[in-house]
This record gives structure tokens, C-alpha cells and sequence, in this order.
């Protein structure tokens, strides 16, 4: 914000530094084009007698002619110019900055997608252990739910005084 209010002054400085010298040299062009306006018959005598002719043929003429002159045309712009390259300059510095954390970004999200996929083969690998942990499980219920299904047709089996013995060893 500093940098742009600067250079809008600098313009603005630039413009009245300019307006003045161009102001100063118009009114010495417009002073110029006068004292030669107001003098063209004096220079036309001067120059036909310089010429060797009679001054009288200056008389119906218009006199000397009166060259225009040059003019001066300050540059106001300096101001804008030194702003607009300053702005430039700054843009150009913010984008550099802008392309590295760019790649620094990527970079970091890179090394994350890296990370994610390493975890998502781990996470495969727990649930494969899981599954398996589970099916043996499942395995060990069904063994367990066999003997104990064996457990009782045997002593269905069994006359009645060996179930009160199974009862009685059961409430222990």
C-alpha cells in the first residue's frame, strides 16, 4: 500500500514539475511568435536592402515570415512510469514467492499421498489378521460347540446316578 501511495505522489509531483515547464515554455514560444509577428516588416526592409533592393517592396507584402518556433513537452509520466516498474518489480517478487510455496505445497502433498497409501497397505494388512482372527475364532467356537454337543450325549448316556454326579462336580 506504501509503495502505491508513494508513487502516486511521485506521479503527481512529476505531473506539476512537468505542467510548469511546459506552461513556462509555451508562454516563451507564444512571446517568441509575438516579437516576430510584430516585427516582419522591419526584417523584410532589412533584408531587401541587405539584398540590394529598394525597401518600398515591402509595402504590399505581408513582411518577413515569422517562423513558429519550437516548443518543450515535459515528460509528466516519470512519476507513473517509476510506479508502474516499482508495481512490476513487487508483482514479480510476490510471484516467485507464490511458484515456491507452490512447490513446497506439492511437495508436502506428495509426501502425504506417499504416507496415505503406506497406511491404506498397513490398514489391508490388519484387517487381513483380523479376518483371520476371527475365522479361528469362529473355528474354536464350532470345535468347542462339537464337544460340548459330544459332552452331553454322553452322559445322556450315563445311568442317573453318574448326572447327579455331573451336576454336583458342574456347581462347584
Amino acid at each position: 500500500m506504501l509503495p502505491a501511495l508513494l508513487g502516486g505522489a511521485l506521479s503527481a509531483l512529476g505531473s506539476v514539475h512537468g505542467e510548469r515547464i511546459s506552461a513556462g515554455s509555451s508562454a516563451k514560444q507564444m512571446q517568441f511568435q509575438e516579437r516576430m509577428s510584430n516585427t516582419a516588416h522591419q526584417r523584410q526592409v532589412k533584408d531587401l536592402r541587405k539584398a540590394g533592393l529598394n525597401p518600398i517592396l515591402s509595402a504590399g507584402g505581408k513582411g518577413a515570415s515569422s517562423p513558429s518556433g519550437a516548443s518543450y513537452q515535459g515528460d509528466t509520466s516519470k512519476g507513473v512510469k517509476a510506479t508502474a516498474t516499482a508495481m512490476a518489480a513487487r508483482r514479480q517478487k510476490q510471484e516467485l514467492v507464490n511458484m515456491k510455496e507452490t512447490e513446497n505445497l506439492t511437495n508436502i502433498q506428495g509426501h502425504l499421498t506417499s504416507q496415505q497409501e503406506r497406511n491404506a497397505y498397513r490398514q489391508n494388512d490388519v484387517i487381513a489378521e483380523q479376518f483371520k482372527l476371527v475365522q479361528s475364532q469362529a473355528n474354536s467356537a464350532k470345535v468347542q460347540a462339537e464337544l460340548d454337543q459330544m459332552d452331553l450325549n454322553l452322559w445322556k448316556k450315563l445311568p442317573d446316578g453318574a448326572r447327579v454326579a455331573k451336576t454336583l462336580i458342574r456347581s462347584r
